[in-house]
């Protein structure tokens, strides 16, 4: 028994210093990481930088990361710097410590293909778990991280966020680009230190500021007790954003989208959620398009909030609750709509007090909101409209 504990304790002392470990790594030209160079993995005490004009290629490995700062990234991608990673995971490398995550920086004036100008991270089956700001694409620095603009570009694929606290966080860069498709973001009761701090709060997983940005098929879940609070899934302050194919389950919000740019586009279509606040809340939101969500409610809540928005597009979504007729519960609500003919068309509500609720919207002899073709069933109220005297009320039905 003596001999085996000895040869036991050999072994796991001769792994772990196997491990390399660099207090700070600078990238100044072209590398490549895998299981040949690193045979047990990576250690970062500091930081792994990425300089102008290099690249560093990481394939089927382990980095584990010590908290840096408060706010600098444990992975600095400057602009002209590329980091391709495959199959890899990054940690942080005591548990319940968060790591600082990716910093992406580049130069907002340029347009997100000019790589000369833009950092560029790209992640493809790769888990990125316990991290303080996962990714930040921002140019901020120090104790205001969010102060700058964006600029870097970021290729998210197949790739999985646990335990993150703000995964994703794309700051102010309309020539900028975020593709994220086919990721997963969880938040599960083993994140014990958010959830001594905020109980049975939820992290917002995706925010975008004025960026061009594709999030398709993607998962949002937690497994923390209800009630919930905190923050929605996706948060978007502005841009040209497709939201499309994605699953939102048991968080207490879907997606809240808000922007005063009258070009600004969003499309937010085929996705399923189950949700405690809200499904969707548009807000100073222009040139929207709502279709084919099947959205599902479990308190007195709002299935499609909608506030101050208008040329919007309402079409063919499925909104229900898990139980019979709560009070106070809207399928679609509508406030402060100005003199447009936006439309709510076909869509389904089912076992709601309120199927559609229409407030205080402006309406004239040839412009208001247009409410027609919807299907209502089990619902307390259908349509019910109240408003602040002439002048307000709904255009059709």
């Amino acid at each position: 028994m003596r001999t085996l504990i000895f040869l036991l304790t050999v072994l796991i002392s001769s792994t772990m210093l196997g491990q390399t470990v660099y207090t700070t790594y600078i990238v100044t030209g072209n590398e490549s990481w895998d299981m040949t160079t690193h045979p047990n993995g990576i250690i970062i005490e500091q930081q792994l930088i990425i300089e102008e004009g290099a690249l560093l290629i990481i394939n089927d490995l382990t980095l584990k990361f010590d908290p840096y700062s408060v706010w600098d990234g444990n992975v600095e991608i400057k602009g002209g710097g590329k980091l391709a990673a495959y199959n890899t995971i990054f940690k942080n490398k005591t548990n319940y410590i968060n790591w600082n995550g990716f910093r992406v920086r580049g130069n907002s004036a340029y347009p997100y293909y000019d790589l000369t100008q833009q950092g560029l991270l790209q992640l493809e089956n790769c888990q990125i778990q316990g991290a303080e700001f996962s990714i930040l694409v921002n140019n901020g620095d120090g104790l205001y991280p969010f102060s700058g603009t964006g600029g870097g570009t970021i290729i998210i694929k197949n790739s999985e966020f646990k335990d993150c606290d703000r995964s994703i966080h794309v700051a102010e860069s309309p020539l900028g680009y975020s593709q994220i498709t086919d990721c997963s973001f969880e938040i599960t009761q083993d994140f014990p230190l958010y959830q001594w701090m905020y109980p049975n709060s939820v992290p917002v997983a995706i925010n975008l500021e004025y960026s061009k940005s594709r999030i398709i098929r993607c998962d949002f879940s937690t497994d923390l007790p209800l009630p919930l609070s905190g923050s929605p899934a996706i948060g978007i302050d502005g841009g040209n954003v497709v939201v499309s194919e994605s699953n939102i389950t048991r968080y207490p919000a879907g997606i809240f989208a808000t922007s005063f740019e009258p070009t600004d586009i969003l499309e937010i279509k085929d996705n399923n959620m189950h949700v405690q606040n809200y499904g969707i809340h548009l807000m100073n939101q222009t040139n929207s398009v709502v279709i084919r969500n099947d959205i599902e409610l479990w308190e007195p809540a709002r299935g499609i909030y909608i506030t101050e928005s208008t040329n919007y597009t309402v079409e063919e979504n499925y909104i229900h609750a898990d139980e019979w007729i709560q009070n106070g519960i809207r399928g679609i609500e509508i406030q402060y709509n100005g003199l447009y003919n936006d439309e709510i068309y076909n869509n389904t509500i089912e076992t709601m007090w309120y199927g559609i609720r229409a407030a205080d919207n402006l309406v004239d002899e040839d412009h208001g909101l247009v409410i027609k073709c919807n299907k209502f069933i089990n619902n307390n109220f259908d349509i019910y409209v109240s408003n602040n005297g002439i002048g307000y009320g709904i255009f059709k039905y």
